[in-house]
């Protein structure tokens, strides 16, 4: 019953938000390059799973070690303190990752345990509110929280679409997505995964595999997609998308009251390590192409600062660390 349910609301509202797939390329202009700014401060850390500024202060998300997050002052570089235990134990994480914040409530995923636990956040130390079991049939990943405490979530398997729309109770209202389209459909989309981001009840998504970037809007009881650009076609090995053949997509992305600022790699998978971003695209919210960054060194994550003025980055190169960009004379 709960999966007829499901698939007839999905059925009802899709057509609000879907159409055939448009793959006129956009244009990236020439590039403009950027110089970081380094802190001098060395972090032993590993490619974090996300970067966020939470209170003045940069969490940083581990897929490994023994805290989940180590906590950065933006100001001189340092580690102030660190904060969850990584593990598969009650309370402990084994892989992190941060949905985001609504009002005073912060949202992380614990992955492995199908766990969406809710945090406060007092003296830069997150207090664990609640804890809500994920339904087992489907799995999320990277996900946004709206304004008005819905969650829109990348699903790896377990639904006819790509996206999902959950109310505050986890409950399904919306299965979305315009990618796969329907010759190259499946309820594996493990090629499909998309990065994303929101300010108030609009979001952004951008896939990981494919060029591919996509804003919407959910008002009422439908979401509402506001553009959508392609930077490649999407070629498909079966019913997914041939990663060989295409260029990689996007790592990060971040929106704000102004801006989305987008981490793309624009490069094909290369086993060296040699294919990471070195590239910020921003788009304003009416999805025109503003800038095209391009960075000096390769990067992965990446948080803006609260008066959009400062990109504070991971470098990968030559070491993993924290840096920034200053755009406040770009924007």
């Amino acid at each position: 019953m709960k999966n007829s349910i499901f698939y007839i609301v999905s059925l009802f509202f899709i057509a609000a938000c879907t159409s055939s797939p448009k793959t006129d390329k956009l244009e990236l202009g020439k590039p403009i390059p950027i110089q970081a700014t380094e802190y001098g401060k060395e972090i032993i850390m590993s490619n974090p799973l996300g970067i966020e500024i939470i209170e003045n202060n940069l969490y940083i998300f581990q897929p490994n070690g023994d805290y989940a997050a180590l906590i950065m002052d933006l100001d001189n570089g340092n580690i102030i303190n660190s904060w969850g235990r990584r593990g598969n134990g009650p309370g402990e994480f084994y892989y992190p990752i941060y949905w985001g914040k609504n009002q005073d409530t912060f949202y992380l995923h614990n992955v492995n345990r199908y766990q969406l636990r809710k945090y406060t956040l007092l003296n830069s130390e997150l207090t664990l509110t609640e804890e809500i079991e994920l339904d087992k049939n489907y799995f999320l990943r990277h996900a946004t929280v709206l304004e008005n405490g819905c969650i829109v979530a990348s699903v790896i398997y377990g639904t006819p679409k790509p996206l999902i729309l959950l109310d505050k109770q986890l409950n399904t209202l919306i299965n979305f997505g315009d990618i796969p389209d329907k010759a190259h459909s499946s309820e594996n989309h493990i090629t499909y995964s998309h990065c994303l981001s929101s300010y108030k009840n609009m979001f952004v998504a951008a896939m990981h595999n494919l060029g591919y970037i996509a804003c919407y809007e959910q008002k009422g009881d439908s979401i509402e997609k506001k553009w959508e650009h392609y930077l490649e076609k999407p070629i498909y090995k079966g019913r997914e998308l041939d990663r060989k053949t295409l260029k990689r997509g996007f790592s990060d992305v971040k929106m704000t009251s102004k801006y989305i600022f987008c981490v793309y790699f624009g490069k094909k998978w290369d086993i060296s390590g040699n294919s990471q971003p070195e590239t910020i695209l921003v788009f304003n919210h009416e999805g025109k192409l503003l800038k095209n960054f391009h960075l000096d060194r390769s990067i992965s994550q990446i948080a803006i600062s609260n008066d959009e003025k400062t990109i504070y980055a991971i470098s990968l190169e030559p070491d993993i660390n924290v840096i920034k960009y200053q755009v406040e004379d770009y924007l």
